[in-house]
């Protein structure tokens, strides 16, 4: 664990590799009163510059656009992946584990409104953002 102050009352507690922990902290004067710390973690996902063996491009991701689900193929040497599916402005709208053990896995999309969405799926050596557009 590493701490970093980066002045102005805001810590960085580095806990982990792809997670860090933010405090902001008002200790508060004459001009203004003291505030409660407020403190959150996020996590990371490191930027992938370049896939080896060109796996991004064995990774599929149809129909797209969609109607009622999204179908992931992956190749057959990603033995641990999930999505997260988010809205253009951030919000997670569907999230979890892909089924490897099945040739393609569905994810079931006819919850959601139609729009425009990032479906970003990681593993332990791969990560990729796709654009998905639903009807």
């Amino acid at each position: 664990m590493r701490k970093r102050g980066y002045g102005r009352g805001i810590i960085a507690i580095h806990l982990a590799a792809g997670e860090i922990e933010i405090t902001a902290k008002q200790a508060g004067n004459a001009n203004y009163l003291a505030a409660a710390d407020v403190s959150h973690t996020l996590v990371v996902t490191p930027a992938v510059t370049g896939v080896g063996d060109d796996l991004a491009d064995k990774v599929q991701v149809y129909p797209n656009p969609a109607q009622s689900y999204i179908e992931v193929k992956l190749p057959d040497n990603i033995t641990k992946a999930s999505y997260r599916l988010t809205q253009i402005s951030g919000q997670v709208v569907k999230y979890g584990d892909l089924q490897l053990n099945q040739a393609n896995t569905k994810i079931i999309v006819d919850d959601i409104g139609p729009g425009v969405y990032l479906l970003n799926i990681s593993g332990e050596r791969y990560a990729e953002v796709f654009r998905v557009i639903k009807n």
